[in-house]
């Protein structure tokens, strides 16, 4: 599995997007436990304030996480971007034609790869009656384990696509897509990277090269976004979308969210490179 950069402090991204263990959630256990032995009664309203609790924490996406995502976010892009240059296997001479074009936005759960193993079971009823009964029977304390462990967090999550609407009105997601484009001397080449920030974990990542002769054309405006956030809200979001088209259809394509005014120039530097190049191949 690709890791991301470690970063300590990514763990509560974890728990505001899946949830996690925390000492919330073993306290609860723990008092809704001792509260078995004052009776049942007891037992049934402890267990109704311990649910009505975990309802309200569940609705409250604190402020402080969002600042950490913001911080951690532009971190892993400072990060991702000397892992380009590696991964190219370029030097900074070869692309200082112009300053390299990097945007980032969301990635969808199309890039999130789950394997499955298949294995073949016996069919039919088996006919000893004490393996049958334990094969009913032990569903029940598996159930049990398998619910108190994900109530701890102690479970592994599957990244998943994600969207929180924050206090700032923001929308932040945990699947990330980051596109680092570099200009050589020869051709364009791309990094595309997602990831899931909150697990630190690389989902899919890739490098394209086409040569300017076989660029089409360069796509670059506003795109509306439309999002359903898990805190339940509909939302359009404006982003700017930049396609490089080929011949071939292996299009280099990304959608920035947020502001991109600073990236006006560098496009407008691209289409006048790209024009260049393509006559003087003429």
């Amino acid at each position: 599995m690709l890791e991301m950069e470690n970063i300590p402090a990514r763990k509560p991204l974890k728990e505001y997007f899946y949830g996690g263990a925390s000492w919330v959630n073993i306290v609860l256990v723990l008092v809704f436990i001792y509260s078995l032995s004052k009776g049942t009664e007891v037992a049934m309203l402890v267990f109704a304030l311990c649910v009505a609790i975990k309802i309200i924490l569940l609705y409250q996406r604190p402020g402080t996480a969002e600042g950490l995502y913001d911080s951690i976010l532009e971190q892993d892009i400072v990060y991702l971007k000397k892992r380009a240059v590696e991964i190219m296997g370029l030097i900074e001479e070869e692309f200082s034609l112009i300053e390299p074009i990097v945007l980032n936005g969301y990635a969808t759960n199309e890039v999130v790869s789950i394997a499955t193993e298949l294995t073949a079971e016996k069919k039919g009823f088996n006919l000893n009656p004490l393996k049958w009964i334990w094969s009913v029977i032990k569903v029940i304390p598996m159930g049990i384990y398998r619910y108190v462990r994900r109530l701890l967090g102690l479970e592994d999550h599957l990244s998943r696509a994600i969207f929180y609407e924050g206090n700032d009105k923001k929308v932040r997601y945990s699947l990330v897509s980051m596109v680092m484009i570099v200009f050589t001397e020869q051709q364009v080449v791309a990094y595309v990277c997602n990831y899931d920030i909150a697990l630190g974990i690389i989902l899919k990542e890739y490098t394209r090269e086409m040569f300017y002769r076989d660029i089409d054309f360069v796509k670059y405006g506003e795109e509306t976004v439309h999002v359903f956030t898990d805190n339940g809200k509909f939302r359009r979001i404006l982003g700017t979308r930049l396609l490089v088209a080929v011949p071939s259809g292996k299009n280099i394509s990304a959608l920035e969210l947020g502001e991109t005014d600073m990236l006006d120039n560098q496009i407008k530097a691209m289409d006048s490179l790209i024009r260049s190049k393509k006559e003087e191949m003429n």
